[in-house]
């Protein structure tokens, strides 16, 4: 199993983001997923951990780094 911790950072509370990487978790069939909202010294943030074979969470990494809510303002996305 691959695993990897997924961190947007910019204007992503209140903008349906979690729902949003939710949504494509489950049309990938990614087994395990987790995302909660966190501030960090006053920024925004959604850290999501994603785990599964590693052909689907290289799927969702690719639509984590490409693909944001429309109310999102997105500065980076950083993989761990």
């Amino acid at each position: 199993m691959n695993a990897k911790k997924i961190t947007v950072r910019g204007n992503v509370h209140d903008v349906g983001y979690r729902l949003f990487q939710l949504t494509e978790a489950e049309s990938l069939l990614i087994e395990h997923f987790d995302a909660r909202n966190s501030v960090v010294e006053g920024e925004q943030q959604l850290v999501a951990l994603v785990g599964g074979p590693e052909e689907k969470v290289d799927r969702f990494l690719a639509f984590a780094r490409s693909r944001y809510p429309a109310d999102a303002s997105v500065l980076a996305v950083d993989v761990e």
